[in-house]
């Protein structure tokens, strides 16, 4: 068995390499979707725990795996060609919020539905090289089965929830993408900010002082320092504090407030005092993705997951119904009536239900 997937993998990559055509101006994304697409009934033919059998098992012999690692974990490398690369991705977390890439190609959901939302942003001003101010707007909303894919590329915006984990991807990623980011990956929070994070910085310097923050907020009784916050809003570059803001979810909404607060008026010029606002503006998304994450950590895969996902990337009952049944799935099947109800669930559930009419019509 494990020969035969290597064998599969190999193939792939073949047939990748006769479908790039160096001109297009997506670069390698219709190429790798293709043949993800051409592929994915026998790659499906393997269980998820075949593949990272065959993984581990593999002691790293075929393809030495390099750093960094900056999104699922464990992801296998599993072949490298000049052009691209082949990955299978274990996700073993429930969501990744928004963010965009630093090449192009394709991922194939290969074991484990999910939901994934694509995102425009339109820049309108670049603060820093860590922090910039724009228009973030929700585009496509999916509901992906095993068997679908997505093509990537670097200007490509999404925010993903995986229902069951854990969730096995099969990713294609460009080498040297002719029109790379400019600076490193960014996430994007909902009031229109970009930001970057602690493992995409020159140096460990913010990873550093978040971590600090965190066990001094707990030598204070789960209560942040006024005064620290102060200090920090003064001294650090206004990105880093902007994710430390993001990152200080778990304080809740009032901590959050003061925070935003706490920026000083001297740093308050024409872009500044837009971050601040904006930032203001992001609060009611930061804390509330954060209340569900905590909902979602607890449960098993099932409906109330999926229902605490569709509220993570903001859906609406009715809203999710009509992403489900466009994809030809049952609603009354995927989350049906008896599911729990807990708090969080409870308004989305009610309008999941209320959504449509006898006969299925929408009310």
């Amino acid at each position: 068995m494990r020969a035969e997937l290597w064998g599969v993998f190999e193939r792939l990559a073949n047939d990748i390499e006769s479908r790039i055509e160096p001109a297009l101006p997506d670069h390698m994304s219709r190429a790798a979707e293709e043949s993800l697409q051409a592929f994915s009934g026998e790659l499906q033919q393997f269980e998820r725990i075949d593949y990272l059998t065959a993984m581990v098992a593999d002691a790293g012999r075929r393809v030495q795996q390099v750093w960094p690692n900056d999104y699922g974990d464990p992801t296998f490398t599993v072949v490298r060609r000049p052009q691209f690369r082949i990955e299978v991705i274990f996700w073993d977390q429930a969501f990744n919020p928004p963010h965009d890439h630093i090449s192009c190609g394709a991922f194939l959901a290969l074991h484990g539905h999910r939901l994934n939302r694509d995102f425009r942003y339109q820049e309108h001003r670049a603060y820093s090289e860590t922090l910039s101010t724009g228009d973030l707007d929700a585009g496509d909303f999916t509901y992906m089965v095993e068997g679908d894919t997505h093509y990537i590329q670097p200007a490509m915006i999404h925010d993903m929830f995986w229902i069951d984990l854990p969730v096995t991807t099969v990713a294609v990623r460009c080498v040297n993408h002719p029109e790379p980011l400019q600076g490193p990956p960014r996430s994007y929070l909902a009031g229109g900010l970009s930001t970057v994070r602690p493992r995409f910085r020159k140096d460990a310097t913010l990873n550093t002082l978040r971590q600090g923050v965190k066990t001094l907020t707990k030598m204070h009784g789960g209560e942040p320092d006024p005064g620290l916050l102060t200090e920090l809003a003064c001294q650090l570059p206004l990105g880093d504090y902007v994710y430390l803001v993001t990152d200080s979810a778990r304080l809740g909404r009032a901590a959050l407030e003061r925070m935003v607060a706490a920026i000083p008026s001297t740093r308050l010029d024409e872009g500044g005092a837009d971050v601040k606002e904006r930032l203001q503006g992001s609060i009611a998304d930061i804390t509330a993705r954060y209340d569900i994450a905590r909902a979602i950590s607890g449960l098993p895969a099932g409906p109330s997951r999926l229902a605490l996902g569709f509220l993570w990337l903001g859906q609406d009952g009715r809203t999710a119904r009509e992403v489900v049944t466009r994809r030809g799935l049952e609603p009354q099947v995927l989350l049906p009536e008896s599911v729990d109800r807990t708090p969080e669930m409870a308004p989305f559930l009610a309008e999941w239900v209320d959504g449509a009419a006898p006969g299925g019509a929408q009310r």
